[in-house]
Order: C-alpha cells, then structure tokens, then sequence
C-alpha cells in the first residue's frame, strides 16, 4: 500500500493521497476531536464516555490541548518546578527552626526574668537569710554586699523582664 499516488502529465505533477490512507487520516481526526461525555447514572456513578447517555443529560468535556513545547523544554520546566518546590521547603524549614529558636530564646528570657524577679524578692525581704557562697559555705551578707546584689538583680530585671 502506498502513501501517496503520483499522476504526471506533460507540465503537470499531482499527488493524491491513496484512499486506505486517506480513511485513517480521517478517523484519526475525529479521534483527535472527539467529545468526551460526563453523567452520572442512576447508581450515582460518574460515567465518562465519548458517547451521550441515552437521556441526553451530559456535560460535554474538551480533551486537553497536546503539549506546545518540545520534550527537552518540557523537561527544563519540570527540572525549574521541582527545584523552586525544593528552594520552598527549605525556606519553610528554615522560618520553621529560625521560629523555635525564637520560641526558646523567649522561653529563656520568662525563666531569667522569673528568676531575678525571686531574688530581688528575697534580697528585700529576708536580711537575715543565710546565702552559700561559691565554696559551698553559708553565711549572712554584708549590708554591702547585699545592695550589690540587690542592683546586679534589679539589672538582670531591666535586661530580661523588658520585652
């Protein structure tokens, strides 16, 4: 089976498309536009099919357009999508740490607060209490020292409770 027949004439060439050719150049046209159909039947199923239901009541789907660009291109495009998904999970993943830092930092700063808060608090209160220095020895403080403490806690206070 060929292609294509050929007439020559004196000045004249003309090719004709052979008709078993011709025929399945047709039917693949009307495969290529034909009508995809959409209903649900009487069980409630969606039904896709390229010919009406009976009833007549459908929904007329287009196919998709093929694809305008050539396979590399396409491919350039998926490699482009795949990489800005993985530049967005990153960034995700770095709000998410850069998040908990902040979380715990703040959690940090209510402890520090909450602790030179209780110090100032026994400073005041209590002038007879008994502190343990670094050597493990308890003992009363000098008026002195206290007030040193006194302001060391008032300044932890100002840093840490002030946000």
């Amino acid at each position: 089976m060929h292609l294509f027949t050929t007439i020559t004439t004196k000045d004249i060439t003309v090719r004709y498309i052979s008709l078993p050719t011709g025929l399945l150049f047709l039917a693949l046209a009307g495969i290529a536009n034909a009508t995809t159909y959409r209903w649900i039947d009487a069980n409630g199923v969606t039904v896709y099919s390229q010919t009406p239901p009976p009833s007549g009541q459908a929904k007329a789907i287009k196919a998709p357009p093929p694809p305008s660009t050539s396979p590399d291109e396409a491919r350039r495009r998926l490699e482009r999508q795949q990489q800005f998904l993985r530049d967005r999970a990153e960034d995700r993943e770095l709000r998410r740490k850069k998040k908990d830092k902040a979380e715990k930092a703040r959690s940090l700063r209510r402890q520090n607060c909450e602790s030179a808060r209780a110090n100032l608090k026994n400073l005041q209160i209590d002038v007879r209490r008994l502190y343990k220095d670094p050597k493990g020895n308890y003992r009363r403080l000098s008026g002195e020292e206290r007030q040193k403490m006194i302001e060391t806690a008032q300044k932890q206070i100002e840093k840490y409770c002030n946000e």
